[in-house]
């Protein structure tokens, strides 16, 4: 089917629609704001004939109540969906479109009009309404692998793209995602705090704790951490340096509690 003949199926069920060069970008002269699924308006403006005659691709507007999760390969987004998927379990089948930098997009249905965050992880982008666009087949490296309606977005998506849980708190918003334990930032203060715990000698193990968990506290307040996962990994740290759980916890204690009083992130 050439791009002219797909372009009339897919606005004719609905879906707005506009012209885009080989390079992604637009040819109207407001983007995808010029999108429509008028068909008489397509030919109108020449649309039909430039797709018959010049090729280039469909840019589609994402529709309401649908997200597009965009895997790019290319900056992380299969190691991202492989943390997903033993996390969640598999993606659920829906619309899937293979794109020409051999990503993928799944189509999903939201159950209202809620807002969602933009990006799901590394090389995973959340493509919404009103945010966009993303091009269709038959564009040049745009296929389906599988067709039919979006499927309904699963709980746990919906859960991790939520942005009316966040605090309106200037450090409340996690600057990572809740399937891992922090920002690569504040993962490498993890490491370094916890190495350090178990390196300190018998003597300074109550105090070297005690500023650990300052410093790892500021992390967490500023949302470079997982505040659960961080003080489990020092109090085993500090366990492992001798200390017993309970003498662990109480130097662990004021540390902690200051610590979360004075929010930090990376520069």
């Amino acid at each position: 089917m050439n791009l002219a003949d797909a372009a009339v199926r897919i606005a004719c069920k609905g879906s707005a629609i506009f012209p885009v060069n080989a390079d992604k970008s637009p040819r109207t002269p407001r983007g995808h704001h010029d999108a429509t699924s008028d068909v008489a308006i397509m030919d109108a403006r020449g649309w039909l004939d430039e797709w018959a005659r010049t090729g280039g691709g469909i840019g589609l507007v994402i529709p309401d109540r649908t997200i597009v999760v965009d895997i790019d390969p290319r900056n992380g987004g299969l190691e991202t969906l492989a943390t997903l998927e033993r996390t969640y379990g598999a993606l659920p089948l829906t619309r899937l479109v293979h794109t020409r930098s051999r990503g993928w997009h799944h189509y999903y249905r939201l159950p209202d009009d809620r807002d969602v965050r933009g990006k799901l992880g590394p090389g995973v982008d959340i493509k919404k309404p009103g945010r966009g666009y993303v091009l269709v087949p038959p564009t040049e490296g745009y296929t389906y692998a599988r067709g039919g309606d979006p499927a309904d977005a699963p709980e746990w998506l919906l859960e991790e793209l939520s942005v009316g849980s966040r605090s309106s708190g200037e450090y409340a918003a996690p600057k990572y995602f809740s399937f891992v334990k922090g920002t690569p930032y504040g993962m490498a203060a993890l490491k370094q705090k916890c190495e350090q715990m178990r390196e300190c000698g018998e003597g300074g193990r109550r105090s070297t704790l005690n500023t650990c968990a300052f410093v790892l506290a500021t992390l967490v307040a500023g949302g470079e951490l997982n505040g659960d996962r961080a003080a489990e990994e020092l109090l085993e740290a500090a366990m492992d340096a001798g200390l017993t759980e309970e003498q662990a916890l109480n130097a662990m204690k004021s540390g902690w509690d200051a610590g979360l009083q004075n929010p930090r992130q990376a520069e």
